[in-house]
């Protein structure tokens, strides 16, 4: 059953049109003014995103008309449907943040300081935790490096009215990782031949699996009473370059009549 914190969310945003709440939008950016970008949408309706979210701290615009945007959608008022790609600053009171937590919005938030076991964050008004192992796209041997910085997060807990907020910035990196894999695998088809370079390179121990798993060349002795051993086999293998027998074990044994 629905909790209280959903039921609540569902009825602030009942009746907001044909868009959920978080709901993922492509779309295409048709306009812009002084203060917002307006959006494509089906039919000929259009959507508006706010400019100050893809300006820089210089003041520049970082898209420009007919390009591709992911968004998400906020809420409709005044008959205007409104988009965003993270929420942050004033936007992040307590309906937003609740709304970012079960729509799994990405959000901005301030890191502020190092505290016991990760960091603690500034996201509007509230502050949330986040764990070292969940800041970065892998374990830093610099923690400090991440301090005064903006990033971009997404709640995994939202408990006592924000007053315990846990949020995690490595899901971003995770989820842009797998979108990355699943346009990959479009393109990609059996026998293609691709180009690729190397990432890193890695040393490992020689196997000893085949050293440990190959028999030894029985000698007459150890083999038992009633056999014999023959050697062309050890003899074919040092003509053909392989090991001989006595370090492979490419002997037979056969009984003898």
């Amino acid at each position: 059953m629905p909790s209280d914190l959903e039921k609540m969310y569902e009825q602030s945003f009942s009746g907001m049109g044909y868009f959920k709440p978080g709901q993922v939008v492509n779309t295409e950016v048709v306009s812009i003014s002084n203060d917002c970008l307006f959006l494509q949408l089906n039919g000929k309706s259009e959507g508006i995103l706010d400019r100050a979210e893809l300006t820089d701290k210089e003041g520049k615009l970082s898209v420009k008309v007919g390009d591709k945007l992911r968004v998400f959608f906020l809420n409709a008022e005044n008959g205007e449907m409104h988009f965003t790609t993270k929420i942050s600053g004033n936007a992040a009171g307590a309906k937003m943040l609740v709304q970012a937590y079960l729509e799994k919005i990405p959000v901005e938030g301030l890191v502020e300081k190092e505290t016991k076991g990760g960091y603690e964050v500034k996201i509007g008004e509230f502050r949330a935790f986040c764990p070292y192992s969940k800041m970065g796209e892998r374990r830093s041997d610099n923690p400090a490096e991440y301090v005064g910085k903006n990033l971009n997060f997404k709640i995994q807990e939202f408990k006592d009215n924000g007053r315990s907020i846990l949020v995690s910035n490595r899901v971003i990196y995770e989820e842009a990782h797998q979108e990355r894999l699943e346009a990959l695998k479009k393109t990609l088809h059996e026998g293609m031949v691709i180009t690729g370079s190397i990432k890193s390179i890695q040393s490992s121990a020689p196997s000893s699996t085949w050293a440990a798993s190959r028999p030894s060349c029985p000698s007459p002795r150890s083999a038992g009473p009633g056999w014999r051993i023959s050697r062309p086999s050890c003899r074919s293998a040092r003509k053909s370059r392989l090991p001989s027998c006595r370090s492979t074990g490419a002997t037979s044994a056969s009984a003898s009549a």
